[in-house]
């Protein structure tokens, strides 16, 4: 359009909306190499965000979505480009959740989460409405909101540290903890391994939803691998088909396997049922946190089941959503956004860790991976020592040990900046080519 690219989300029904857009923008834009376009983009939404457009604040999570897009640029274009270009849009969009500049029905509590209610009025992604009621109201802490919001706080935060922004950096640093032990408290439920899907006032809902997996597959997430494990266990069980992440489980009884009828019903199926598949990019990220290239397999076999889709309904697009009982037929708009990008997502997923792992040294530039790299070279003297401490991951212990220009040995290590995330590869110098020393090691603390 003029003035910049633009986003359609629902072809042919639906124009631009915000929170597909940012979900859509990694696979649609960055994955096929349109970094400028995906600024002009990003831009248009941050001056939304500024202005505080009504439209955005009625949705409790797009502005915490605009953060998760740009940690996926930040591969592209660099962290320093990133804060420079959004950083005061940033830390106006967080401010405004804590100062109440989304308005009264969203705002941050004193204990570190943000609430998010209103009268028959949805305030995140489930948003469908039915004579003037909301299907799935979720009045209150919403999982995958507080997800993002931490996600989004701790982000800024690692920016402003690293450019130098103290005054940010003092007023929000004690922030994460108090909304880590908020978020453990209130989405509790006894008895079950996951986290609850929203918590209010009078209930902690214990519905299972594809929410709960966006807090497994963030750059900054508050559960530990142990939860994490536990939540990948519930979605295998109850959601995931091969077109997606069902938003219900089946033995809820509310769910709508097929999603046909009147617009009502098929608006409440869409949302008690239907599968979509955006959440599948969590589920995947959440899989290779845990378990590296392990996954590589089962995540090519995920994609597989879309190469038919393809060729039908939006011809070399895909549908917005899935009936959630097989043989899980098309439904909606016949070419979505965030499903087209969600499908991308993946693949580009696969092909960073194919590329870091692969074999040999990884390959690696500054600005492809958030992930920061090192290669630590060492004497063949230590090469038991080496791999006992990579397959252990004992990061300390191995940047603790002698170092040599001359590499021998070799270890690829690549780690988040707070050190929470590392993964890591031994090799060993032979017969002029690097041969692995030991698997790929990953830890996530």
């Amino acid at each position: 359009r003029e003035g910049g690219a633009e986003v359609v989300a629902d072809y042919p029904w639906e124009g631009s909306d915000s929170r597909q857009t940012l979900v859509a923008l990694p696979g649609i834009a960055l994955e096929q190499g349109r970094t400028e376009e995906c600024m002009q983009v990003l831009d248009r939404i941050a001056a939304d965000l500024r202005s505080g457009t009504d439209r955005i604040r009625r949705q409790a999570d797009t502005p915490l979505w605009f953060f998760w897009t740009l940690q996926q640029l930040e591969m592209h274009v660099g962290a320093e480009e990133v804060w420079k270009r959004y950083g005061g849009t940033m830390k106006g969009a967080l401010e405004s959740y804590r100062d109440g500049g989304m308005g009264r029905c969203i705002l941050m509590h004193d204990n570190g989460l943000v609430w998010a209610a209103a009268e028959n009025v949805p305030l995140t992604w489930m948003d469908s409405v039915i004579d003037g009621r909301a299907v799935t109201p979720r009045s209150g802490y919403a999982v995958e909101v507080n997800a993002l919001w931490y996600n989004a706080v701790c982000y800024t935060l690692e920016l402003a540290r690293k450019f130098g922004d103290e005054g940010f950096t003092a007023a929000w640093d004690s922030l994460p903890e108090k909304t880590r032990t908020a978020f453990a408290e209130r989405f509790r439920i006894a008895g079950e391994p996951h986290p609850a899907d929203y918590a209010n006032e009078t209930e902690t809902n214990a519905f299972i939803r594809p929410n709960m997996v966006v807090a497994c597959g963030l750059r900054y997430t508050m559960l530990d691998e142990a939860q994490r494990i536990e939540v990948l266990r519930t979605v295998e069980q109850h959601l995931l088909t091969p077109k997606g992440l069902r938003s219900l489980s089946p033995r809820n009884p509310l769910y709508k396997g097929r999603c046909e009828g009147s617009p009502g019903e098929r608006d409440f199926a869409g949302k008690n049922g239907s599968v979509w598949i955006w959440p599948l990019v969590f589920y995947v990220a959440a899989r290779f946190g845990i378990e590296g290239d392990g996954f590589l397999t089962a995540a090519g076999e995920l994609l597989s089941h879309f190469e038919e889709d393809i060729q039908s309904d939006g011809i070399g697009s895909l549908s917005e959503l899935y009936d959630a009982d097989p043989p899980y037929t098309a439904r909606g708009a016949v070419s979505a956004a965030w499903s087209v990008g969600g499908v991308l997502a993946i693949v580009g997923l696969m092909t960073t860790l194919a590329r870091l792992f692969g074999g040999g040294v990884p390959y690696h530039t500054e600005a492809e991976a958030y992930l920061r790299y090192e290669e630590l070279y060492f004497d063949r003297k230590w090469l038991r020592e080496v791999a006992s401490y990579v397959e252990g991951g004992d990061v300390k212990r191995l940047r603790a040990l002698e170092r040599s220009r001359v590499p021998a040995v070799a270890v690829a290590l690549y780690a988040t900046p707070d050190g929470r995330f590392s993964a890591m590869q031994a090799f060993e110098y032979a017969d002029l080519e690097y041969r692995p020393l030991s698997g790929l090691k990953v830890v996530n603390r």
